[in-house]
């Protein structure tokens, strides 16, 4: 069996060799951008801090990286009853192990917007076209952790 087009990742489609089809691809958000760390890779204080992959010294398209995937490596749940006489005792354990989960709400109300410093001389014309948000665009998302176990 031969593999579809050139045999490489497409990035385009979020389709990567050896992984999953589902997976989120993008920064690793790492924290918030420090006056001194910012202006040695060109951003804005403040702003989402990134990962640089590839420690060449610049954000750019060979820092994202495959975040994680939306099928879990484990799913697993166990019921269990016991009647003695009148009382009865039940109990469900569920959980969900080693998968990765969008939070729609960490990306619909984390955009940056009406949160800059305009007056900051940081917040020139040309450093708001350089921010992580006008640069990496759809590549901030809401991957987090979403491991879940349950007792009930």
């Amino acid at each position: 069996m031969a593999l579809y087009g050139t045999g490489e990742d497409d990035r385009g489609n979020g389709w990567f060799i050896g992984e999953p089809l589902t997976v989120w691809y993008g920064y690793e958000q790492i924290g918030i951008w420090q006056t001194t760390e910012a202006t040695v890779y060109d951003q804005i204080p403040g702003d989402i801090k990134v990962r640089d992959v590839n420690g060449d010294g610049a954000i750019n398209q060979e820092d994202l990286l495959i975040l994680g995937t939306d099928i879990p490596d484990l799913t697993m749940g166990l019921t269990s009853r016991l009647r003695v006489k009148n009382i009865d005792f039940s109990f469900f354990l569920f959980g969900s192990f080693g998968q990765t989960i969008e939070n729609e709400f960490r990306v619909n109300n984390s955009t940056l917007q009406t949160r800059y410093n305009l007056t900051s001389p940081f917040r020139s014309a040309t450093n708001l076209r350089n921010s992580p948000v006008a640069i990496f665009g759809p590549f901030f998302s809401g991957a987090m952790d979403g491991e879940i176990y349950r007792i009930g």
